[in-house]
């Protein structure tokens, strides 16, 4: 999806919250971190909205 303007962070509704993230990815302790992340249900960035 393109994006109105770069983005910095993204917004996504997880499991029990709105998750504010970074562009890098994450990992925790002996885990890889992945360039993706989970949206529960819409995802907003860059002037961008996705909802399912």
């Amino acid at each position: 999806m393109p994006l109105a303007r770069p983005a910095e962070t993204s917004h996504a509704e997880g499991q029990f919250a709105v998750v504010e993230r970074g562009r890098t990815a994450e990992g925790g302790f002996s885990e890889r971190p992945v360039p993706t992340f989970p949206a529960h249900g819409f995802v907003d960035a860059g002037g961008a909205r996705a909802c399912c």
